[in-house]
């Protein structure tokens, strides 16, 4: 049962701009699942960071979207909230 959505983004490559587009494609597929963004460092350590106002969908679309910015294995579905 999904219940979160997770994307995991490196640090070093992380922008406003990224973050920004990443906030607007989360906006404009709500739904009812928790946003989780990860943060992997250079140091091999991660960092999850819950929304606590963004939910959204899991649909193919926004999905897809995500992972061209965040990369094909970096984008999943889970079952944490």
């Amino acid at each position: 049962l999904t219940r979160s959505v997770n994307v995991r983004l490196k640090t070093a490559d992380i922008t406003d701009q990224i973050l920004e587009r990443v906030k607007a494609i989360g906006e404009a597929h709500p739904g009812p699942y928790v946003f989780i963004l990860h943060l992997a460092t250079g140091a091999g350590d991660e960092y999850a960071v819950r929304s606590a106002a963004l939910k959204v969908g899991n649909s193919k679309v926004f999905l897809f979207q995500l992972r061209e910015i965040a990369g094909e294995g970096n984008v999943w579905l889970g079952r944490d909230a």
